[in-house]
C-alpha cells in the first residue's frame, strides 16, 4: 500500500471512529491483508511501534484513577516497557509476571536541620536496587543517598523512596524532615577576662555571675565575674576562699552557692556569695568530694538547693545521689537517687534545671569508666514528694555543656540547642546563628544569655542575647 493511501486510510479510520462508526473489518497499515481479529495492524521492516516515553515521575503523575487498565508506556527511567494492569505497574524486564515486590527499603534523614544546611537521606543498601526519591517542591533522585544543600523552609516535607529490583518496584517508605528558621542573636559586652573553660553561673537580681573556670587542663582559673544586662557592663568581684574547678552553681533566697569541684583531687566544700556586701563565705560542706559537675549540675528551688549525681574519686566513679541543701539549718540530706532507686548507675555533665517546681535533669556520661556509657534518658523529680518519674529520652546523648529553663521551656546545649516543652514531653531543635558555642547560658527577664568565655579569638569570647 503506498503511503499517501495509508495516510488516507488512518484519516478515514479516525473520522468514522468519531461519527461513531463501528467498524467490522480490521485496519492495516503497511498491509494489504491486516489480520482479521486485529482492529490494527501495523507492518514494517524498516520502522518500529513508537509508544509514549515517560520518566518514572511522569508516569507516576497520572492519577491512579485516570490509569485505564492496559495502558502502555515506555519507562525512561527503568528503560523498559511497562502497562498497567488495573492495580500496579508491570514491566516487560520483570522475569515473570505478576510482578514480586522487593522488600522496601530502611529510610532515614539527618532531620531536623537548620535553614541553610544540607539535607541529608539515607536508604539502607538493596543488591542491585535502582533507588527512586520523590519529595516536595518536585524532589526526584535516583542516588541511593541523596543530599539537599542549603536547604530552606520550603524543603520540609514529606521524602519516599523506593527500590526497583529485577524489573519489580517495592512499596515507598517516607520520612518527615523538618528545615528550621535561624533565630538571630544580639551580640553584647565582650567577656573581661583571657580564655577560660568551664565556668559557673548563677543570676542574682539584674546580674549574670561568671565564676570558677578553668584551663584545658582543668586547672582552676582566678578571676569572678558580674555582667549587668541593663548596663551591658562587667565587673570584677572576688573569688571564693578556695577557688576550684568543675563547680555545680546555684541560687538561692538571694545568694549564689558554688558547690565541690576539683584541683588535683577532689572537694566537698561549698562557698555562699552574698552580692549585698560583695563576698563569699564557706557554709556546710557538701556529704563527699565530688566535681564534673558542668556548668550548673545544681538547681535551686523554693527554699531549697539540690545537687544531682556527679564525680568522685571513690569506688565506683560516679555518684547517684540526689541530695537537698537547707539554709535555714545549713545542712545537706538525701533525698532520691538518679532512675528513681538507689542502684541507678551514677553519671555526671547532666543538664539539670527547674520549671514550675519540678526538676528535670538527663542526658550525661560515664565518661572514664570502661566502657565509656552514654545516657538519653530524663526524668523529673518532683522536690514536694520526692519521688522520680521516666521521661521521653532527649534526642541526644552523652554531656551536655550549658543549660537553663526560660519562660516554662528547659533549653540545653548538646550538638547544638535544644528545646524542651514540659506540657508535650517533648524536645525540639532551635537554630541559632550563635558565632562560637556557648560555656554557659543563664536566663533574665524572658531572654537568654549566652556567654562564651572560651574562645581563642576574644572578640568571639562575649556575651550574646537571645529572646525566644
Amino acid at each position: 500500500m503506498e503511503k499517501k493511501s495509508i495516510t488516507l486510510l488512518s484519516a478515514c479510520f479516525r473520522l468514522c471512529n468519531a461519527l461513531g462508526i463501528l467498524w467490522a473489518q480490521s485496519v492495516g497499515i503497511g498491509t494489504a491483508n491486516p489480520h482479521p481479529r486485529a482492529i490494527l495492524h501495523l507492518e514494517s521492516t524498516t520502522q518500529g511501534f513508537l509508544p509514549p516515553r515517560l520518566s518514572q515521575a511522569e508516569r507516576d503523575a497520572i492519577p491512579v484513577a485516570a490509569r485505564p487498565e492496559g495502558l502502555v508506556i515506555y519507562n525512561t527511567t527503568t528503560k523498559c516497557l511497562e502497562y498497567w494492569n488495573g492495580s500496579q505497574w508491570i514491566s516487560a524486564c520483570a522475569s515473570s509476571a505478576p510482578c514480586q515486590a522487593p522488600p522496601p527499603p530502611t529510610a532515614s534523614s539527618n532531620s531536623p536541620v537548620c535553614a541553610g544546611e544540607a539535607i541529608n537521606l539515607s536508604a539502607s543498601n538493596i543488591s542491585g536496587a535502582t533507588y527512586v526519591w520523590t519529595g516536595p517542591n518536585g524532589f526526584y533522585s535516583t542516588n541511593q543517598n541523596p543530599t539537599i544543600s542549603n536547604a530552606t523552609t520550603a524543603h520540609s516535607g514529606t521524602y519516599c523512596v523506593r527500590v526497583y529490583v529485577a524489573g519489580c518496584w517495592s512499596d515507598p517508605v517516607c520520612v518527615n524532615v523538618t528545615v528550621s528558621p535561624v533565630n538571630s542573636v544580639v551580640s553584647k559586652a565582650l567577656f573581661p577576662a583571657s580564655a577560660r573553660q568551664l565556668p559557673s553561673g548563677f543570676v542574682i537580681g539584674n546580674r549574670l555571675y561568671v565564676t570558677q573556670a578553668c584551663t584545658h587542663s582543668l586547672s582552676p582559673l582566678p578571676g569572678s565575674y558580674a555582667y549587668d544586662v541593663t548596663a551591658d557592663t562587667w565587673t570584677s568581684i572576688p573569688d571564693p576562699p578556695q577557688i576550684y574547678s568543675l563547680r555545680g552553681a546555684f541560687e538561692l533566697g538571694g545568694y549564689g552557692y558554688v558547690v565541690c569541684g576539683y584541683n588535683g583531687s577532689y572537694v566537698n566544700v561549698v562557698h555562699r556569695y552574698n552580692p549585698s556586701t560583695n563576698s563569699w563565705q564557706s557554709v556546710a560542706s557538701y556529704p563527699i568530694a565530688i566535681a564534673d559537675l558542668s556548668s550548673r549540675h545544681a538547681v535551686g528551688v523554693g527554699n531549697y538547693g539540690y545537687v544531682f549525681g556527679g564525680k568522685n574519686n571513690y569506688a565506683g566513679c560516679f555518684r547517684n545521689e540526689i541530695r537537698r541543701y537547707d539554709p535555714i539549718t545549713n545542712s545537706w540530706t538525701t533525698v532520691g537517687y538518679l532512675e528513681g532507686n538507689s542502684g541507678s548507675l551514677g553519671r555526671s555533665l547532666m543538664f539539670v534545671f527547674e520549671i514550675g517546681g519540678q526538676i528535670y535533669y538527663g542526658a550525661g556520661c560515664r565518661w572514664d569508666c570502661t566502657p565509656r556509657q552514654d545516657f538519653n534518658t530524663a526524668y523529673r523529680f518532683d522536690p514536694n514528694t520526692n519521688t522520680t518519674t521516666l521521661l521521653n529520652n532527649t534526642p541526644f546523648s552523652g554531656p551536655v555543656y550549658t543549660y537553663c529553663s526560660s519562660g516554662g521551656y528547659g533549653y540545653v546545649w548538646s550538638d547544638g540547642l535544644w528545646r524542651y516543652d514540659p506540657v508535650a514531653d517533648q524536645w525540639s531543635k532551635i537554630c541559632i546563628n550563635l558565632p562560637a558555642p556557648p560555656d554557659i547560658m543563664l536566663p533574665h527577664g524572658g531572654r537568654i544569655y549566652f556567654i562564651n568565655t572560651s574562645h581563642s579569638d576574644p572578640n568571639l569570647r562575649r556575651v550574646y542575647e537571645w529572646q525566644p
